[in-house]
């Protein structure tokens, strides 16, 4: 009996320590996350009033500008009326000609001054909100560094955790199959209690799944064990595809060019837009765990496949692939860019406005991406860039809408649109019809990323794996 309430002391023991520790790692990543994601709050509400200040800027300029017009049409009146009482030969009329003409002239240059002063104002508004967006990119990058480095060693140790908890629970079953009066109650009922709260989930952006344990009733001792191993490799084999999924991912999105001396090879490009399905759910992992909305967006998902697979595949084929697709294009072309942005917003002629996908900035060795007009860039340069991932019919649907983006990236040195290869599906003549349009407008169409069947299912399989 001593022997066996040692045994169980020491698994007692182990479970506690292992909690202890797995505990104070997350709550070690939590405290960092937390202060990133607070920096990146504040930019991001500095960013916000500063895109205020600078639309109140232009307003104030356009009417100051609109003053300055009216003022200078007095004048020119005021001129006229001048002109005319000179003719008349009659002194008091222009006596107060010249007076209006005074008059005019006094109102034109205070509407100039106003003028300049609003425009002045406008400038640096803009050149705030430039210096926020940088301020807002680089807490974003740090933030999703921080996120992605805590998820990546919490992973780690969450694998290395479940196989000795799979040990501990093994060892904690033989025990308990041992007459109840073997082991103290107390002591058993303590070790049931540690087993299962080791892996408590602490609903951090970056904490993944984790399995639970706990004592089988004394009736059901001869049936547990092997209902509880079968649960237990369920779970091991689960976080460890998860594991295995998320490192082939880090390894993919941490990528560093090794010669910034030398072009790009397409090659290399068309490798990194068609990643393995590894990486593919590494990538949804990492977007489940980092961002709250598409996580929100697979849960809802997932809860509606237990009782209506059709409409959840639906779901997934609208909501999730065009997703996945931006993201493989943002992480693909990051590592050859000294800074990147997302859904940046860009005026247009009409008076309305785009959001650029994406915008990778300060190139750090040549692209070429073939033959013709737009299909490369130099070092130094910015790439703006559309992403479209559907059907060849969607792509074709989709035209006015490319069109409308490409020339929000007028501001940009190069601009591309990145889309998924069923635009290959196309006839040949209504293809390079399509292309050569969008090509006109100032962008080349790239049918680089997989078909859309190929991403849907790598995200209903995403969508199953919980």
């Amino acid at each position: 009996m001593k022997a066996e309430v040692e045994n169980s002391e020491r698994l007692l023991q182990s479970a506690s320590g292992l909690r202890r520790i797995f505990a104070e790692m997350k709550q070690a990543c939590s405290e960092e996350v937390q202060k990133a994601e607070q920096l990146h709050r504040e930019t991001e509400q500095e960013l916000a009033h500063s895109r205020q200040m600078l639309q109140r800027a232009r307003q104030a300029e356009q009417a100051a500008q609109v003053a300055l017009r009216a003022a200078q049409a007095a004048v020119a009146a005021a001129s006229a009326e001048v002109a005319a009482a000179t003719g008349s030969l009659n002194p008091a009329a222009m006596a107060a000609a010249m007076a209006h003409l005074r008059q005019a002239k006094r109102a034109y240059d205070a509407a100039k001054r106003a003028y300049e002063a609003a425009k002045m104002h406008r400038e640096h508004m803009e050149k705030r909100v430039t210096l926020v967006e940088k301020a807002e990119q680089l807490a974003r990058v740090m933030r999703e560094k921080l996120l992605a480095m805590c998820r990546m060693h919490v992973m780690k140790a969450l694998h290395v955790v479940q196989e000795a908890a799979a040990r501990l629970v093994a060892a904690q079953q033989k025990l308990a199959g041992y007459h109840a009066s073997a082991v103290p109650q107390a002591t058993l009922e303590a070790l049931t209690s540690e087993l299962s709260g080791t892996f408590e989930s602490a609903e951090k952006p970056w904490d993944v799944a984790s399995s639970t344990a706990s004592e089988p009733d004394a009736a059901d001792d001869a049936a547990a064990p092997d209902d509880s191993a079968v649960s237990g490799a369920q779970d091991v084999l689960k976080a460890s595809k998860t594991t295995k999924a998320s490192e082939a991912f880090e390894v993919w999105a941490q990528y560093e060019l090794q010669d910034t001396g030398k072009p790009v090879p397409f090659s290399e490009l068309h490798d990194r837009f068609n990643a393995s399905d590894d990486v593919r759910q590494g990538l949804l992992q990492h977007l489940y765990e980092t961002d709250a909305k598409f996580r929100q967006q697979v849960d809802e998902i997932r809860a509606q496949a237990a009782t209506d697979p059709e409409g959840a595949a639906l779901r997934v084929r609208k909501g999730l692939a065009g997703r996945l697709g931006e993201e493989m294009v943002r992480y693909a072309l990051q590592p050859y860019g000294t800074s990147c942005e997302t859904q940046v917003h860009h005026d247009v002629a009409d008076g309305g406005f785009t959001k650029t996908d994406f915008v990778l900035h300060g190139l750090k060795a040549p692209i070429i991406l073939g033959r013709g007009k737009g299909m490369g860039a130099t070092v130094g340069q910015d790439i703006a860039i559309e992403v479209k991932t559907g059907s060849e019919g969607y792509i074709a649907h989709e035209k006015e809408h490319i069109l409308r983006q490409v020339e929000g990236h007028q501001p940009y040195d190069a601009s591309w649109v990145i889309c998924s290869r069923d635009i290959k599906d196309m006839t040949e003549g209504r293809q390079a019809q399509y292309r050569e349009e969008i090509r006109e407008a100032g962008s080349p169409v790239l049918g680089l990323l997989p078909e859309k069947a190929e991403l849907d299912q790598s995200c209903w399989d995403f969508i199953r794996s919980a």
